[in-house]
């Protein structure tokens, strides 16, 4: 009876994941064009910050009940899921351009903020100070984005998809829509996917860092995925590029600021955050070769994170 009832409940969590990502992608898109904002700031902004609403719903919970090692990791597991294996799963399904913005730009910030964690974090400790200027780094990246993320004006009467105040709405409505089936979706297929564990003895150890790390994920993958196969890749790899920066930046900046985030700096944390520096750096030339994301590639990151995860099951103990 409880197999019957938790495989039920993780099919309704793939079906949100799907129906919301659709909706979250199309009237994004047309959001987008309606204010006059490229899709590609869409993707950093509005979906980056949707999908990382688990990572933020856990460090909340974990800083609140004083769990905040619980919260670092669970900020770093989530940024090298995101570009190793959802950004290598998503290419190796469906191939995809690169727009120039995120050899610059986008890629500066996400490497910075994950460069400043780093440093930041080698007293084993992220006080309260360093979290608001991690808040005040995250609002100077969202201002730059929407001020330089501007089309023109004829561009968006012509493919915004109709007129009129109701059209906004619609698509403000698709995108709230969509945001929360993907987060109803997420929770149902991680809450499956525990009870699952459970029931096959699986130990918490283990639940935590396979279960609970892909399933605070799939928001992500779901909504790049669809995009990349809707041929919108600039909100397939936006999202993923803005869900870590948002991450470290937001996330943490506001766990730090309800408890001072502390960790012990020894060989673990080192993997963890030289995995984390590795997979962003290698995303750089995988990008810049031929300014497309390929097969190839996708299976390069998909590897490196199923040797990642060997490491901690098989030898981090």
């Amino acid at each position: 009876m409880d197999i019957a009832l938790h495989t039920l409940q993780m099919i309704a969590g793939f079906a949100l994941l799907t129906f919301g990502a659709n909706w979250l992608v199309n009237g994004g898109s047309l959001l987008a064009l309606r204010i006059g904002i490229s899709t590609t700031v869409v993707g950093l902004t509005v979906m980056a910050f949707g999908t990382s609403m688990p990572e933020l719903t856990v460090n909340v919970t974990s800083a609140v009940s004083g769990s905040t090692g619980i919260a670092l990791g669970n900020i770093l597991g989530s940024n090298i899921a995101n570009i190793a294996l959802i950004l290598g799963a998503t290419a190796m399904i469906a191939p995809m351009a690169v727009h120039e913005d995120f050899l610059g730009r986008d890629f500066l910030w996400m490497f910075g903020a994950s460069l400043a964690l780093f440093l930041l974090m080698l007293d084993g400790r992220l006080d309260w100070w360093e979290g608001v200027v991690f808040l005040v780094l995250m609002a100077a990246y969202v201002w730059r984005l929407v001020r330089t993320g501007q089309i023109p004006e004829a561009e968006v009467e012509k493919d915004a998809g109709g007129s009129g105040p109701w059209v906004l709405w619609r698509n403000i409505g698709l995108v709230a829509l969509g945001l929360a089936a993907l987060m109803g979706g997420g929770k149902l297929c991680v809450d499956s996917a525990v009870s699952f564990a459970h029931l096959f003895g699986m130990s918490e150890r283990v639940i935590g860092l396979t279960v609970i790390a892909v399933g605070t994920s799939l928001p992500e993958f779901a909504a790049s995925l669809v995009a990349a196969l809707k041929g919108k890749s600039e909100m397939a790899i936006g999202n993923i590029i803005g869900s870590n920066i948002f991450n470290i930046l937001l996330i943490l900046g506001v766990t730090s600021l309800i408890r001072p985030i502390e960790a012990q700096v020894d060989f673990r944390f080192y993997v963890d955050m030289s995995v984390m520096l590795g997979v962003t750096l290698l995303l750089w030339p995988l990008m810049r070769t031929g300014m497309r994301l390929v097969r190839l590639e996708g299976a390069l990151l998909f590897s490196i994170y199923a040797g990642y995860i060997g490491y901690l099951l098989f030898w981090a103990g």
